[in-house]
């Protein structure tokens, strides 16, 4: 079924809008959650949570790009989860590695005022992804938003391993110096 359709489901309080997003995107959500949450129970409860923001969001939400949006939701309620529960040690492996990577850089952000400069923050890297080959932004989307592993990220991209590190370390550097230079890098 078309996104759009799905989404006018929603609009009309049609219940089967949300058996229709679990058909269509329930692997993608289960694969971005897998990534954070180690627990099967975990990533079950983060879905129907997905499931259940996504209904009490649209309406008034209108997503242009449904997929995304869903893929948000589920990705910052893994997140949230995994804070909530790091004591427990309950992220999936390989998870706390990634978090570490982007410490150094995500750490020095300097949000004087929390909504400007979230805005501001989104539009330089959304600017610098954009700057980067679509090899190297595949790279960097699927080590920091899908959280996979270095080894599984070369072996899609047919590359060794050490230049997918190779790859994240540059990156890592051009974005931090891209941060600095739009000063939202202290």
């Amino acid at each position: 079924m078309e996104d759009e359709r799905i989404i006018q489901m929603l609009f009309d309080r049609d219940e089967r809008a949300i058996d229709e997003l679990h058909r269509k995107y329930e692997g993608l959500c289960q694969q971005i959650a897998r990534s954070v949450l180690a627990s099967p129970e975990d990533r079950e409860e983060c879905l129907n949570d997905a499931w259940l923001q996504i209904w009490n969001a649209i309406p008034p939400a209108r997503p242009e790009n449904l997929r995304a949006y869903l893929c948000r939701i589920v990705r910052c309620r893994a997140l949230d989860m995994v804070r909530y529960d790091t004591r427990k040690k309950r992220c999936a492996p390989g998870f706390e590695q990634v978090e570490s990577e982007m410490d150094g850089i995500l750490a020095e952000a300097a949000f004087e005022d929390e909504l400007v400069d979230e805005l501001v923050f989104s539009q330089v890297i959304d600017r610098w992804l954009e700057s980067l080959s679509p090899r190297d932004r595949v790279v960097f989307i699927r080590r920091y938003w899908f959280f996979e592993p270095v080894a599984a990220i070369a072996e899609r991209m047919r590359l060794p391993a050490g230049s997918v590190k190779r790859i994240l370390c540059q990156c890592r550097k051009d974005l931090a110096k891209e941060l600095k230079k739009e000063e939202c890098l202290s």
